[in-house]
C-alpha cells in the first residue's frame, strides 16, 4: 500500500520495484494533497479515489508492505505492526517541511533503519536490521508516558 502525499517519483518507482520482487499489487491513494501526474503512469495496480477512514484502516491491516512519506502513514504502520518503508516528503531546505516529526518519531522509536533515502533499494532497505517486537515495545512505553503526561498535564 502506498500513502504518498508529496510528489516524488522515485518514492513511487521504489514501491513498484518492492512490488516486482514479491510479486505484490501496489494499492495507492492518489492525489492526496495534489495532483501527481506520474501516479497516471501506471505504477500502482490499484488506485481507489473513495476511500472512508475505516478504507483506510483495513488497507493498513491488509498490506504486507507500507511505502508511505507521511507521519501518520508511519503511525499506522506501527500501530498495525506492518513492515513499512518511509520517505522524506521535503528537501532539507523546505521551511514547511513535516520531516522533522517522522525523524522526531523514529528517533523516540529507534526506527532510523525504516527511513529511506533516494540512494536505497528494496534489497537493501529489506537487508536492514528491524526488531519489529522490539519496536513494539518501545511504542507501548511511549504510549504510557504520553498518557501519564496527558494526565498529569489535565489535572494540573
Amino acid at each position: 500500500m502506498c500513502y504518498f502525499m508529496g510528489v516524488n517519483e522515485w518514492h513511487r518507482k521504489f514501491a513498484r520495484e518492492l512490488a516486482r520482487k514479491f510479486s505484490l499489487k501496489v494499492i495507492a491513494l492518489p492525489h492526496l494533497d495534489q495532483y501527481v501526474a506520474f501516479d497516471e503512469n501506471g505504477y500502482a495496480d490499484e488506485m481507489p479515489y473513495d476511500v472512508s477512514p475505516a478504507d483506510f484502516i483495513k488497507l493498513v491491516k491488509n498490506a504486507r508492505y507500507i511505502c508511505t512519506d507521511s507521519f501518520h502513514g508511519t503511525m499506522f504502520s506501527l500501530i498495525y505492526g506492518k513492515d513499512f518503508f518511509t520517505f522524506r516528503r521535503f528537501s532539507g531546505k523546505w521551511t514547511l517541511s513535516t520531516n522533522p516529526r517522522i525523524d522526531s518519531i523514529a528517533g523516540k522509536l529507534n526506527i532510523q533503519s525504516r527511513i529511506v533515502s533516494e540512494a536505497d533499494t528494496p534489497e537493501a532497505m529489506l537487508s536492514r536490521d528491524y526488531d519489529a517486537q522490539a519496536v513494539q515495545e518501545r511504542l507501548q512505553d511511549f504510549r504510557a508516558s504520553s498518557l501519564e503526561f496527558l494526565k498529569h498535564s489535565l489535572e494540573a
